[in-house]
């Protein structure tokens, strides 16, 4: 999820559609409901744009970020398990 991807910045729809290789009406029902339960609000509009970002404090993108990093760990784990074989000439 792109908003997870730098929690600081915010994202038009099209970069959201394009980060999360989505189609729009997906994203525009999905973003409708992120917005309604507080998860996601706007942070300004540039011309006819709108940017998004999450709300760090909402109970829902805390849960989010939690399971994010506890993937990214796992990951990282089970990388650090595999033996690195060095070849020699």
């Amino acid at each position: 999820m792109c908003f997870l991807d730098n929690p600081l910045s915010d994202y038009s729809k099209n970069e959201i559609v394009n980060r999360m290789e989505m189609g729009r009406v997906a994203l525009f029902k999905y973003l409708a409901e992120l917005e309604k339960s507080g998860a996601v609000q706007e942070t300004r509009k540039i011309g006819r744009t709108t940017l998004y970002k999450l709300d760090r404090e909402n109970e829902i993108v805390k849960h989010l970020i939690k399971l994010d990093m506890s993937l990214a760990r796992r990951v990282m784990e089970k990388a650090s398990e595999k033996p690195v074989i060095i070849e020699s000439e």
